[in-house]
């Protein structure tokens, strides 16, 4: 039995006063002796026994209709008894429900003998099932959706209830509580309803509910608000996940059998610190590229595999072993894979020759570059550094060789010298790379064209040499430079007195693998002299790559529009370093000129929420999305023709570009790599859990029964009040009867 208002009970001793009036004031007995006493004293036993009883019955008549007064304002109900199995407790009249549906992807993680999912919205049937009129229910995403299915007209059937849940999509971004808590007391603060509860249905990863300050504040308004909250957790003991979530090569633009070092982002969520999976990265026509198997542990781990693609357009497809949650063990990156890398030399026509002229160790350097690759089709199984994929590869051109396959070309570089009064927009634009040799100065006309080309998204990479004038090369260069050059740092060189180069970003991929030994090594050759920089000149747009152990910069890079300006103030020929015959020289210029070349095209790797930038020689483009839906696009006018921009990538996963809008034939594929919470299955741990319920002043319940007994605690059983208002009418209407007939 369950007492609503337990306080009136301190008037039930007051029903004992019929029995205290009655003890008082009842007639004392008188003996009177006269002449017919004889006969009258039999009559007068018999009827005296009767009358006693009477009293006493009327006197508990009247102390239990007391009593029965008394509890009617106690209100009494009966305890409650579990529903049916397979049922929810049924919603008191004049009561909103409000409930808050996890659909972030981790809600796909196998659960029982399904999904998360098919759990939640189970359990989202049965609340529509057991709402009784008059009431509502709101069913709300925890997401980033602001969708709201509601049904006021209580209970549901089933029909409509398949057609609310039918909306509630597993939604690509991480639980957004906060949010969702805020739209539920806007909900519950135009409610006209009396009573009020809330349920939260998810995983409750620690990323999005670990921090209980930032909710601290809704569930105080809740409280407010009168809302009992209740919460139920999806989570089995063991469960774990491992996501691919990038796979990126430094750029989204390499060369034909260049080999290039990937980096595989991936993640290890879950009950157990430590997991395996197997990896499997296939290039076009499901060839096998690249397989291991890993130990992860838990959180996000990046490992690096190289590999040498052909000429053309490679789309890689990464696979994991299937685990608890299978939507995130694949993923899709397409790279540009070019045949030809075009550098520009620009310098002024000298009488040096031989060994004297920085030109010839350009010629020395890039050459053979290309050629050296050989021809490469191979699977790249534990390859972790350049020489392992030239290796590999040269063994697969000799196996291709034997079968009497036509080996695959690696890329080709291509140089074009030019004069300064050769140089021009037209002739720059072709050009990846342009590299401007021992020149302290230009002609009006040829630096402009030089200005423009890497205003547009060209490069220019300045090499100033020995003989150049440092004035000179700032009066002419001061507006892209990244720096001002000053006097030469020795007036003579000293074989015995050098200094070596490193990287000043070792965050940054690009330069930590030219620094490092299987990489380009940049860190072993001698530097005997260079130009020194004026002090504070650097830039506000512009950046040190490298430096000297004197901490002088040695390249330095600046941003001019939308191109790139670099700065080498130790020149490209041997007279001030030994970087010139050092086989890491051709590794650094192919590697600048390939960033080069990849800054020229648009991304086609993106992070959520970055546009698609793509031609549309058509005037418009229509965009497939991953969850299916479709766009179509308008076309923006340019100097080098029409582009669209789509700005709605908030949905990780590979997106289609097809400019031919009439027919049905797969465009140019662009994707965007996943947000990691998304794919983190690990739940509140205790600390977290404790924090949360003592915030939300409920308990957070890991099984539909637990979650049920807890709704139950708040509800009770049938009322005895029309009971004890009968009772009380009865015994009054007998009370006055029994007065009325024996005592008038």
């Amino acid at each position: 039995m369950t007492l609503f208002s337990p306080a009136y009970l301190w008037a039930l001793p007051a029903a004992a006063l019929p029995i205290v009036i009655y003890l008082l004031f009842r007639r004392r007995r008188r003996d009177v002796t006269w002449g017919a006493m004889y006969i009258l004293r039999q009559v007068f036993e018999t009827r005296s026994r009767q009358m006693l009883w009477l009293q006493y019955l009327i006197v508990a008549l009247r102390t239990l209709a007391l009593a029965a007064l008394v509890f009617l304002f106690v209100r009494p109900h009966a305890a409650w008894r579990p529903p049916a199995a397979d049922a929810f407790p049924a919603a008191p009249p004049s009561t909103h429900r409000v409930v808050l549906l996890d659909t972030s992807p981790t809600m796909q993680a196998r659960h029982g003998t399904g999904t998360r999912m098919d759990a939640a919205l189970s359990l989202c049937r049965k609340l529509f099932e057991a709402g009784r009129h008059p009431g509502r229910i709101d069913l709300l995403p925890l997401g980033p959706s602001e969708a709201r299915f509601s049904a006021e007209r209580l209970p549901v059937g089933s029909n409509r209830i398949e057609q609310l849940l039918a909306g509630c999509a597993a939604e690509p971004g991480p639980a957004e509580p906060d949010r969702a808590l805020r739209a539920a007391i806007e909900i519950f603060r135009a409610s006209p309803f009396g009573r009020r509860e809330l349920y939260i249905l998810g995983g409750f990863g620690h990323r999005e509910f670990a921090d209980s300050a930032i909710l601290a504040p809704r569930f105080r308004e809740l409280r407010r608000q009168g809302v009992s909250v209740f919460a139920l957790r999806y989570h089995q003991a063991g469960t774990r996940n491992l996501a691919a979530l990038d796979l990126s090569a430094g750029g989204d633009v390499l060369l034909a059998l260049q080999p290039a070092r990937f980096r595989l982002t991936l993640g290890c969520y879950g009950d157990p610190d430590t997991a395996q999976t197997h990896v499997t990265v296939t290039g076009s026509g499901d060839r096998t590229l690249y397989e291991q198997t890993y130990s992860l542990a838990n959180g996000e781990k990046t490992l690096d595999f190289v590999l040498a693609l052909p000429a053309g357009e490679s789309t890689l497809t990464v696979r994991l072993a299937p685990d608890d949650l299978a939507a995130d063990n694949v993923i899709r990156r397409t790279f540009t894979v070019r045949p030809r890398l075009v550098i520009a030399v620009v310098q002024d026509l000298v009488t040096k020759t031989g060994f004297e002229n920085p030109r010839t160790w350009l010629n020395l350097a890039l050459a053979n570059a290309g050629s050296e690759a050989g021809a490469r089709d191979t699977s790249y199984r534990e390859i972790t550094s350049a020489a392992q994929a030239y290796a590999a590869a040269n063994q697969a051109a000799a196996e291709r060789a034997e079968e009497g396959a036509q080996p695959e070309q690696p890329f080709s570089i291509e140089i074009e010298g030019k004069i300064p009064e050769q140089v021009s927009a037209e002739s720059l634009s072709r050009a990846d790379l342009v590299i401007v040799v021992d020149m302290a100065a230009m002609p009006g006309e040829a630096f402009e064209a030089l200005r423009r080309h890497v205003v547009r998204g060209g490069t220019v990479l300045l090499a100033p040499g020995p003989d150049a004038d440092p004035e000179a090369f700032n009066r002419c260069f001061t507006t892209i430079a990244p720096l001002l050059l000053a006097a030469p740092a020795a007036a003579t060189l000293d074989p015995e007195r050098y200094e070596h180069s490193y990287a000043e970003s070792g965050e940054d991929p690009f330069w930590r693998d030219l620094e490092s030994a299987p990489g380009a090594n940049l860190g072993s050759p001698r530097f005997y002299n260079h130009y020194t920089t004026r002090p504070g000149s650097l830039a506000p747009d512009a950046r040190v790559l490298l430096s000297l152990t004197d901490n002088a910069p040695l390249l330095a890079e600046r941003r001019v529009g939308r191109g790139h300006v670099l700065l080498w103030t130790a020149g490209l020929g041997a007279d001030w370093h030994s970087m010139a015959v050092h086989a890491g020289f051709p590794v650094m210029l192919i590697s600048l000129a390939n960033q080069a070349m990849e800054r020229r095209e648009f991304r086609r790797n993106l992070d959520p929420g970055a546009p698609i930038i793509a031609p549309a020689p058509g005037g418009h483009a229509r965009i497939v999305r991953p969850d299916g839906g479709t766009e179509t696009v308008e076309a923006a006018p340019a100097t080098d023709g029409a582009f669209i921009r789509y700005d709605r990538t908030d949905v990780p996963g590979d997106y289609d570009v097809r400019t031919d809008v009439a027919a049905d034939v797969p465009g140019l594929a662009y994707h965007v790599r996943p947000d990691p919470a998304a794919s983190d299955l690990r739940t509140l741990d205790a600390e977290g859990q404790a924090a949360f319920e003592q915030t939300g002043g409920l308990l957070l319940c890991d099984r539909e029964p637990a979650l049920v007994e807890q709704v139950g605690r708040h509800y009770t059983g049938r009322p005895w009040s029309p009971y004890l208002a009968a009772a009380l009418a009865l015994g009054l209407l007998a009370e006055m009867g029994l007065s009325r007939r024996f005592f008038a």
